[in-house]
């Protein structure tokens, strides 16, 4: 397991993830990009639509500006969101009318099986403490409902390449770095059993690296990619 330590504390987390985050520190322009990244969530649903269930209530944990739960809003799912920035969930109600909650997961205080779906985009190597957050998914999650998983994947090519250069190191926002064998044993204390594994996209070294996108790419291209050339993994697992 790669992991930062001492790394931060929930307490830092907002400081982490204000407006100069979303504004040129990390993202160039998270909000003025929203008709493409709308895009990219539209294309990545299409690729695991027929893994999950089709309509109930949907959560996306680290929901930034609330473009994922746009999307299934408009498929037709009940949508909720959770988000530590309080810049980004304070841009979630300009465009949409959802219920959002400011802060940790665990103190949004969800009922028992409550979801049927829980999304993690991007989340998971951020969080101080992932089996506890990955423990609270399980709780509010319908037995049988599924988690989202998106999150990079330090076994890679690339990462084993360009060492400490990989793009993807990036302290003190990513705090856990995953293979695909540590998040399954994860997910397994955490009470899931993970289905379906897909490449999501590499970063090339020769285009600045810059993203490779696989979304429309053949399941057997996905997959032959997967061993050498998948800096960032898609992980649906079941409870």
């Amino acid at each position: 397991m790669v992991f930062v330590h001492p790394g931060h504390t929930t307490k830092s987390c907002p400081d982490l993830y204000g407006e100069d985050y979303f504004k040129g520190k990390v993202y160039k322009n998270y909000i003025g990009e929203r008709h493409y990244r709308l895009q990219l969530f539209q294309r990545k649903f299409s690729l695991i639509k027929r893994h999950i269930p089709k309509g109930g209530k949907l959560l996306d944990v680290g929901c930034a500006t609330g473009l994922f739960l746009e999307v299934a809003e408009r498929i037709g799912y009940e949508v909720f969101g959770v988000e530590i920035s309080n810049y980004a969930a304070g841009r979630v109600t300009e465009t949409l009318r959802s219920n959002v909650f400011m802060g940790e997961l665990e103190k949004a205080r969800f009922s028992d099986e409550y979801f049927d779906i829980v999304a993690m985009w991007d989340t998971l190597e951020h969080l101080p403490r992932p089996l506890e957050d990955l423990q609270e998914v399980n709780r509010i999650l319908k037995t049988g409902g599924v988690i989202i998983i998106e999150t990079l994947n330090v076994a890679c090519l690339n990462a084993k390449i360009l060492g400490p250069k990989w793009p993807l190191y990036a302290p003190p926002h990513h705090l856990f770095y995953f293979s695909l064998d540590t998040l399954s044993k994860l997910l397994l204390k955490g009470g899931f059993d993970i289905f379906e594994v897909e490449p999501i996209q590499t970063y090339s070294p020769i285009h600045s690296h810059r993203a490779i996108r696989y979304f429309d790419k053949s399941s057997l291209i996905r997959q032959l990619l997967k061993p050498l050339f998948a800096d960032v993994l898609l992980i649906l697992a079941r409870k």
